[in-house]
Parts: C-alpha cells; structure tokens; sequence
C-alpha cells in the first residue's frame, strides 16, 4: 500500500490484511546496525562468511541457521527503507496520506504475539528491558517507564489475554516468569497498533475508501493455551478447512484435564467453529467480488469510522460487533512514538 508512494498503477483494487499491515515489524535503514547484526549471526550459525557461501549450502543448514536467528530476534529478516517499497517508514506514509486509496479487510488475532520464540526467556524487568532493546534499540529505554504501567508484571494482564478459554488461571505466567507481559507487547505493538495506524490514516487523510476491522477471537478444541488464539490460527477458518476434531492437551498441572475438556466443549464447540468459518468466508468472497463483506448470512459489518470504531469479532456464537477500542492506551502510546519503536 506504501509501496510507490501509494501510485499502484493498476496493481491492484482491494486488500484483505490478515493479521498484517505496511507498519508490522520494524523498519530500518540499511546503515542501522540491526540488519547488519541479523546477518552476521546467520553466518555464524552456517559457518560461512560471505553471502556466496550462503548460496550454495544445503537448504536444511540455511533453515536451521534460520530457526537459530529466530529464537534470538523477534523479526530478523524484514525490508529495510529503500527507494520503492519503503520509500518512508509507514507511520509517516500513513499520516501524510503517501499510501494507496484502496478498500480493505484488517484484523488481527486475539493473541498474536505468542507465536515469537524470543519471548520465552524473559523473567525479570531486566530481562524485560534488555529484551526490548536488543529488539527495537537502545531509544526504547527513553520510554520504559510509560511501559512499566501500561505492561505490569502480572500475568492475568498479560498475553494470552482470554486463559479462561483453556480453563487456566489467568495468573499462570506458562512459560517465563515474564512471557506473558512480553508477549502482549508484542501482540499490541506488531499487530495491533499497526492495523490501527493505517485505518486512522486511511480517515484522518479523508480517502475516498472504506475499511473493516475484525478481531479473531475463535479458539480452536486442540490448540494450546501458551499460545491462545495465536498468529496464523484464522487462516485455515478463510479457506473453510478450520480444525474440527483434536483432542485438547493435557494441561497437567495448570489444570484438571476433565476443565480442559469442559474448556474445549464450549469454546471449540464444532457448531461455534464451522460458524466462524462460514461467516469469515462468506465475508471474504463478498469482499473479493463487490469490495464489500457485507453479504448474506452474516452479521451486518459496518465499514470503519473515528466515531464507533466498528469492528467485528468473529467467535462463533459470540460474533458481533465492538469497539475498536480494547488495549486501546497501550497503542496509543506506541503511535504517539512511533520512531521509538521503528514503525
């Protein structure tokens, strides 16, 4: 959408943004130091020393470097500033109105931070906050004390935010100490501010298109609750193959395996999940033809404005419209400092 400076030439007329938009993950210029540091420990995890090398490897050496890089950098292979693609970094693009004019579908899903590996080790604030500046720079510093309130300690306010979905305490911290608290940053500031930024700026610069907002709430009988409703778990709803038959894990300790059960039966029930699924695809091929989800058989979607901030959460039974506005001071601040955070 940033691409070009908004020109698309023809490109394309519509887009549906899954859990993704211009701003996830950090942007840098290429004279940072992140992707030079990114690169340098790919190498050292294949032994090689130069980029021909990484050319003629064995493609399991290069995916085992990969998932070695992964565990230490929560995006290490993302574009950097450039001439075309990422002419400006997309909080800027998006509040000057330099992005496509264009309808659009975007959400997120409830958890989506949990699926980063990085974020397991982290068990003290100062873990914490070395964990944020090895991530985003040593600037994040600068704000740390605004994030300390916004994100305690506590794991009942962290990520997953819904345990009660598995059965689970939402005081159980499941990993590390501090996964949770780590996690929910992640979610809020990967996925949930940036979805927010690009339809404010799609208002706020008066484009001629429409947008819509979807929350993806639906658990699924066999996922895990350390990962709740994760990154990627809505995708197999939108091509109408969603995981109907999974026995649920034994959460052991955390819970009685019988309340697993009981967790499962009602908020993976198979009648709930076919629901979410027809909805969502009934939406996104009405979306594909006529650049509008509203269609038979689902409930009515508003398009996206400042006022109420629409937004549909597709949950089976419990799919209806709220607002926009859940988490909404911890975005907030990630939006007012957006160079902080390199979005």
């Amino acid at each position: 959408m940033i691409a070009n400076g908004g020109k698309l030439n023809g490109l394309f007329s519509g887009g549906i943004m899954q859990s993704g938009s211009a701003s996830n993950y950090p942007r840098f210029y290429p004279s940072d130091q992140r992707p030079q540091q990114v690169y340098s420990d790919l190498l050292a995890a294949t032994s090689c020393s130069n980029l021909a090398c990484l050319q003629t490897i064995d493609a399991s050496v290069l995916n085992t470097a990969s998932d070695t890089v992964i565990k230490k950098w929560v995006s290490p292979f993302v574009p950097v500033i450039d001439s075309f693609f990422f002419p400006l970094p997309p909080s800027f693009a998006f509040a000057s109105g330099q992005f496509a004019d264009i309808p659009f579908i975007t959400g997120t899903c409830l958890d989506d931070g949990t699926f980063l590996p990085s974020s397991r080790q982290v068990n003290s604030d100062a873990d914490f906050a070395d964990f944020l500046a090895l991530q985003f720079g040593n600037q994040t510093s600068f704000g740390l004390d605004l994030l300390n309130i916004l994100y305690p300690t506590d794991p009942a306010q962290g990520c997953p935010f819904r345990t009660k979905l598995w059965a689970v305490s939402p005081t159980d911290p499941l990993f590390s100490l501090q996964y949770k608290r780590t996690a929910a940053v992640l979610t809020d500031l990967i996925f949930l501010a940036p979805k927010r930024m690009q339809l404010y700026g799609l208002l706020n610069n008066k484009k001629q298109s429409q947008a819509w907002s979807y929350l993806f709430a639906q658990r699924t009988a066999g996922s895990e609750v350390d990962a709740g409703v994760n990154h990627g778990s809505d995708v197999s709803f939108t091509f109408a193959k969603p995981p109907l038959t999974a026995t649920p894990p034994d959460l052991g300790a955390r819970d009685s395996l019988n309340a697993a059960h009981e967790a499962a039966k009602q908020f993976a029930g198979t009648q709930d999940v076919v629901k979410t699924s027809q909805m969502m695809v009934a939406a996104w091929l009405s979306f594909a033809y006529n650049r509008n989800p509203n269609t038979n058989g689902v409930p009515n979607w508003p398009a996206y404005d400042m006022k109420n901030k629409a937004t549909m959460q597709f949950q089976g039974s419990n799919t209806t419209i709220i607002p926009d506005t859940f988490r909404k001071a911890q975005t907030d601040m990630f939006l007012a400092n957006p160079f902080t955070w390199w979005i």
